[in-house]
């Protein structure tokens, strides 16, 4: 049987990517995720994996494409005081920041709007302020290839 061009013969193989940022990586601006081809974003997140100290920092999400500049995926959000377990979840809407969990451990995000389309490019962080004296997160992220060799890594 010949597929049409365009079908998706994969339906549904959602991958899963984390990677750790250590409380002296959280400032500034860094690239976290490179994506490739062309992916929908399901979840894309953070875990807190350790208290973050009180104090001024936020946190948002951009995409860069190559030679071009950066777009916000989201609002700034408060990470100071953030409880271990804690979660920050995107919801798809660029103008409001990452969701911070009131149930600590539990991530439920009200309103998502989910998924997201990203072309190849970079999920970068942008931390405001300097790093914590405490803190650490686990950044992740659940996804669907759209296109052939698609990915996050």
């Amino acid at each position: 049987m010949t597929v049409p061009d365009g079908y998706n013969t994969m339906p549904n193989q959602r991958r899963a990517v984390s990677k750790d940022i250590a409380k002296a990586a959280m400032t500034g601006t860094a690239a976290r995720l490179t994506v490739t081809g062309l992916v929908a974003i399901k979840h894309l997140g953070f875990l807190v994996t350790a208290a973050v100290a009180a104090g001024e920092n936020t946190l948002k999400l951009t995409h860069t494409v190559p030679s071009g500049s950066a777009v916000n995926l989201c609002a700034a959000t408060d990470t100071a005081s953030a409880a271990l377990h804690q979660l920050f979840l995107l919801d798809g809407v660029a103008a409001t920041g990452l969701v911070k969990t009131t149930a600590v451990g539990i991530g439920l995000a009200a309103n998502e709007h989910l998924p997201i389309i990203l072309s190849a490019g970079v999920i970068s962080s942008v931390f405001s302020g300097s790093a914590p004296a405490t803190g650490g997160l686990t950044m992740f992220v659940e996804y669907e290839p759209l296109t052939e060799n698609a990915g996050i890594a």
